[in-house]
């Protein structure tokens, strides 16, 4: 089986969101796959919420958490027949907090949740793909469309600070994600 991981670290608490970059990265140490799985033509996913015991990497930054999330693109062709997954991880390594605040675990739980749905339409879109040009073009765009919504979800709940938004925010990703069950 081959991959194709793009390492998207999640811009908290505080931190200028014009720095999130996308880059190629190898398998780190210990990564959860803690969501979404799609073995084509079906696909099924599973899910645990984050603890702050999971968040194992040492403090970078002076925010009071980081999510890293990683998609990775796995493909096998047989007989010319390729077959795609998406997999959803969470890197604890990778990830820190300095806090124990319910309220900043829970908007990082979200994150790592955008990530799963995200990872799940992507494995969608390319269990009608059997090209591998075209499954990078679709991973492409769903890695893109991870980091928009990464930065909306920041954006309009100023980083968990605004519990209204925080909330709905949380009511319609889970809703998505329950629909996929």
């Amino acid at each position: 089986m081959k991959s194709l991981i793009l390492l998207y670290s999640l811009i908290q608490l505080g931190h200028d969101t014009d720095k999130i970059k996308l880059t190629t990265t190898g398998a780190g140490p210990e990564p959860i796959n803690i969501v979404s799985e799609l073995k084509v033509p079906s696909y099924q996913i599973s899910y645990r919420s984050l603890n702050w015991s999971d968040f194992k990497g040492p403090i970078t930054k002076s925010v009071a958490a980081e999510t890293t999330t990683q998609l990775q693109l796995d493909w096998e062709e047989t007989d010319g027949k390729y077959t795609f997954k998406v997999t959803a991880w969470f890197l604890p390594y990778e990830s820190f907090t300095c806090t124990d605040r319910q309220e900043i675990l829970d908007h990082e739980n979200l994150h790592f949740s955008i990530s799963a749905l995200k990872a799940y339409q992507c494995n969608k879109a390319l269990s009608k793909c059997n090209n591998l040009k075209e499954a990078y073009r679709i991973y492409n765009r769903c890695v893109d469309s991870l980091e928009k919504l990464q930065e909306l979800y920041d954006r309009e709940t100023k980083h968990s600070q605004n519990p209204t938004i925080q909330k709905l925010w949380e009511h319609n990703i889970l809703m998505d994600l329950n629909k996929l069950k």
